[in-house]
């Protein structure tokens, strides 16, 4: 299950940001349930980042997390990126990095955040569809949101999106990636 956490908020601490936020989730939530940066630099002990870990190790399958929740920060991007690299060994979330829909150069990251987050917008698929496969090569994820129509939906798995979002859920025979909008967990 990947949950994405969107910080919107500028108020706050955010040198502080990484351990409240990671208190709340061992507080609410059972933390071993969590498959986290740590878990997968694991997969590659020698690369210098998670980047070069994805790269290196690749992500798991999704056998392989069954039974695992998955928390990625997006949001505010000073906060995000402080987070991903405040200790990222130790961190309970991945973070992710924006990336414009429209931008023909966008490419893989080096890093601490191995996620690409983009407002996908048909007008633009043209372009979208060209630069995910970059991501891809360096093995990394690729999250697409404002997913509001069968069309767009159907592009996004076309391109190869990885985590697809959108608010049309209910009522929405579209809005899954298999059978059902859910898989269940058993």
């Amino acid at each position: 299950m990947f949950v994405t956490l969107d910080v919107k908020s500028e108020s706050g601490s955010r040198s502080k940001f990484p351990k409240e936020i990671d208190g709340y989730l061992r507080e609410w939530f059972d933390a071993s349930l969590i498959w986290t940066p740590g878990d997968m630099r694991a997969r590659s002990r020698s690369s210098p980042d998670l980047c070069a870990t994805v790269a290196r190790a690749g992500w798991p399958s999704v056998g392989e997390l069954r039974g695992k929740f998955l928390f990625c920060v997006s949001g505010n991007e000073s906060w995000k990126s402080n987070y991903a690299d405040d200790n990222p060994r130790q961190r309970l979330c991945f973070a992710d990095c924006e990336v414009d829909d429209d931008d023909p150069d966008a490419a893989a990251f080096t890093g601490n955040r191995a996620i690409a987050n983009m407002n996908l917008f048909t007008s633009h698929h043209g372009i979208w569809s060209g630069t995910i496969p970059r991501f891809h090569q360096a093995r990394q994820l690729v999250r697409g949101y404002e997913l509001g129509s069968s069309g767009l939906w159907s592009k996004a798995l076309a391109a190869g999106v990885n985590v697809l979002a959108t608010d049309q859920v209910r009522g929405r025979t579209w809005a899954h990636v298999g059978t059902e909008a859910f898989a269940p967990i058993a």
